[in-house]
């Protein structure tokens, strides 16, 4: 049996945007998914799904039936789209500064590896591990947003490594929707990224992007339930970023073990390639509406 869908972006520009949410995990995964069909025909659908990404439009869809109507919100921070429907995936469930969840029917779904950076990584498997430590977030010392505070403490604590601080490549929508080629060399000659959530709720691209270059990632821990979660000191490391003396001190262990740096930098590539990329979060969703 075969399932129809019809698929709202919140902007119809991210139609165009190679690297962004809607095309990697919707068109390009539900082009390799059998039975199902993509229609313009809201009659005939058996569902429309709702893509935010940025700033939702409810003028997109408070036309539509609420059986119907599956939103999967991509967007940051703690707002809700105030608009019923059969089921509502956020990827920023967790209200970080009440350390707790969304209402129940929020159901968590997370990003992933953009499909193009294994590629981009098996294109040259000759890159040299010459960047001990690189972190791809601006510092500031004594700041309130972890990610300026993390970064600092590896800038003025590493000073005898090769360490590399700072953004690389363009920010913002360019940044989020492209392959960077000075990004991604970097990260191949990384042989730790550590990087950082945002202080007021979790998940960013950078994580998977880290995964998918085979370096050791280091991330602060996370709260959001995933399907096939990392475990620490298995396919990454997980960091509390108000404790960064123990940080420091797991980083120069596996500095000094390669062995263990290369293991886990491996199991977490392969098992990101297995359970990570946007074919399955997309088979998350269609598994939830039981198809």
């Amino acid at each position: 049996m075969s399932l129809i869908l019809k698929l709202i972006p919140d902007r119809e520009e991210y139609l165009q945007t190679p690297g962004g949410v809607y095309k990697t995990i919707f068109i390009d995964s539900l082009k390799n998914i059998k039975n199902i069909i993509l229609s313009q025909d809201e009659k005939e659908c058996n569902y429309i799904l709702y893509i935010a990404a940025g700033r939702a439009n409810i003028n997109h869809i408070k036309h539509i039936d609420k059986d119907k109507l599956i939103i999967v919100d991509y967007s940051d921070g703690i707002n809700i789209i105030k608009k019923e429907c059969k089921y509502y995936f956020k990827r920023s469930c967790v209200d970080k500064n009440n350390l707790r969840f969304y209402p129940y029917r929020i159901i968590p779904i997370a990003y992933s590896i953009k499909q193009e950076t294994s590629l981009w990584f098996l294109k040259d498997k000759t890159s040299e591990r010459s960047i001990d430590i690189s972190v791809f977030l601006s510092p500031r010392r004594h700041s309130r947003d972890n990610r300026e505070r993390v970064s600092a403490y590896i800038k003025d604590n590493f000073r005898n490594f090769n360490i590399k601080i700072g953004i690389v490549g363009n920010q913002g929508p360019v940044g989020r929707n492209s392959i960077q080629e000075p990004y991604y060399n970097q990260m191949k000659k990384s042989k730790i990224i550590v990087t950082c959530n945002p202080t007021n709720w979790e998940g960013d691209w950078r994580l998977f992007e880290s995964l998918s270059c085979k370096c050791l990632v280091f991330v602060d821990n996370m709260l959001t339930p995933v399907i096939n979660p990392f475990i620490t000191k298995k396919h990454l490391v997980y960091y509390d970023p108000y404790k960064l003396d123990q940080l420091k001190e797991e980083i120069l262990y596996y500095l000094n073990n390669k062995e263990e740096l290369d293991k886990i930098a491996d199991e977490g590539y392969d098992y990101t390639l297995k359970y990570h990329k946007p074919i399955n979060r997309m088979n998350e969703i269609l598994e939830r509406i039981n198809f």
